[in-house]
């Protein structure tokens, strides 16, 4: 089968004479085909495929062992960017053909993907004519872990998986009561966390389901419009509200304790009951 290693030209037929000159020809070729070959060593270590750039930003110049500039299917290259890229990029392997460098989804290089100094490693697609690098990029990860924006224009919400790092924008003009249900019915992961926005009118209020507990300093309200609210989760059916919460009206949590303690106090009835409890005050009417 023909390769690009020896491929046999010179049949030799039993029991006739063959020229010196011939063999040591056929001999040459075997030799030079050892030659493509890398050193065994680097084959183990994998330092085989490791190049050494000398090329400039978005046209690099990759040279490794053994100087084989075949692209087949599926073979690996490493090396360290000299420079950061700044666009579109094309690696050149041992003196070859520029070849466009791609990421691993196969959308087109964006600035600073190959960083000065940090390693990577790419795969060949022959049936494309790119490198395709192996992982994703600092700039791909940080677009995936980039908050996602939804505005939610209802009064009622419950909290889904979904909501993860996402800022939500309750636009309504009443009040919106946003739930956290319980893990029995919506297991949310510990360390989940969301934000809540009260981009309306209507004041945004996080409320407990049945058996979880919102932990906060003041309140699990809004403020004010615009005012937002981060919701964490630190243990299981357990929370943390964190943000620009509505403050706690101590007068008022004060005036109706005492209400409270007032009527407690206070009885208006019909008769004296007998015993009369000496604690009470008794107003009697018949």
């Amino acid at each position: 089968m023909p390769n690009d290693y020896f491929n046999f030209d010179t049949q030799m037929v039993p029991n006739t004479k063959i020229l010196a000159d011939q063999v040591n020809s056929q001999y040459a070729l075997i030799e030079a085909a050892f030659d493509k070959l890398s050193d065994p060593q680097l084959l183990i270590s994998g330092a085989s495929i490791y190049g050494v750039d000398s090329g400039a930003a978005n046209s690099y110049s990759v040279a490794t062992p053994g100087a084989d500039a075949n692209l087949n299917a599926g073979r690996l290259l490493t090396f360290v960017p000299v420079n950061q890229n700044t666009t579109v990029s094309t690696i050149s392997l041992n003196g070859g053909s520029n070849r466009a460098v791609v990421r691993n989804n196969g959308d087109p290089l964006q600035a600073d993907d190959l960083v000065a100094g940090q390693p990577v490693m790419l795969i060949y697609d022959a049936a494309n004519s790119k490198w395709f690098l192996v992982g994703a990029t600092d700039p791909q990860l940080s677009t995936v872990f980039r908050p996602g924006i939804e505005t939610v224009g209802g009064v009622s919400y419950t909290l889904t998986p979904s909501d993860e790092a996402k800022l939500l924008l309750f636009s309504n003009s009443s009040p919106v009561t946003v739930t956290v249900q319980p893990d029995s019915l919506q297991s949310l992961p510990v360390g989940f966390i969301t934000h809540v926005n009260q981009s309306g009118v209507g004041q945004v209020t996080i409320q407990a389901g049945a058996g979880v507990t919102l932990r906060f300093a003041s309140s699990a309200v809004t403020r004010k419009q615009y005012s937002s609210l981060s919701l964490f989760k630190t243990g299981a059916d357990e929370y943390s509200v964190i943000g620009d919460a509505e403050a706690v009206d101590m007068e008022t949590i004060i005036a109706d304790a005492v209400d409270v303690a007032v009527d407690e106090k206070i009885n208006i009835v019909a008769s004296l009951p007998n015993p009369a409890d000496p604690n009470k005050i008794y107003f009697v009417t018949g």
